[in-house]
């Protein structure tokens, strides 16, 4: 099928996050790249994974919880310059963004390797963090009471 026209040095990626509360607090994790910054839980979908599936699969990566999906909350989208994928492949690419609100369903909080820290933070405390990109638009949407 010719339907799709993918220009070369090119690629599209999905990135999930989860909004996860705790009583009136919401789950954010700090960050190990090299400007450390507080993000969402969540990350790119992999090919042959459904959207639920592969929100799941991050969360419990990146947090050892288990998560239920409950609500589509945001969407946004923005290009990347010079993406480096794990092959060292680099290319520009555009992200699709979608935030869900979720809810831990099992687990205790274990960090990977990609995080060093996590909090439950109040709306005021989001204030101040220093966000990454893939979850400002989440966010905000949240301390604006979106849903």
């Amino acid at each position: 099928m010719d339907f799709y026209d993918l220009p070369k040095g090119k690629a599209l990626l999905v990135s999930q996050k989860a909004l996860i509360k705790k009583q009136s607090r919401l789950l954010v994790l700090k960050n190990t790249t090299d400007n450390p910054q507080w993000e969402l839980p969540g990350g790119l979908l992999e090919m042959g994974e459904d959207m639920e599936s592969g929100l799941k699969r991050e969360v419990k990566e990146e947090t050892g919880i288990e998560i239920s999906v409950e609500k589509l909350v945001a969407t946004w989208d923005y290009w990347l310059e010079s993406f480096r994928f794990k092959d060292n492949k680099v290319l520009d690419v555009r992200v699709i963004g979608l935030a869900y609100f979720c809810s831990k369903t099992g687990g205790k909080i274990k960090l990977s390797h990609e995080h060093s820290q996590y909090k439950w933070t109040t709306k005021r405390e989001l204030l101040n963090l220093n966000l990454a990109l893939n979850s400002k638009i989440a966010i905000k949407a949240y301390i604006n009471n979106k849903f």
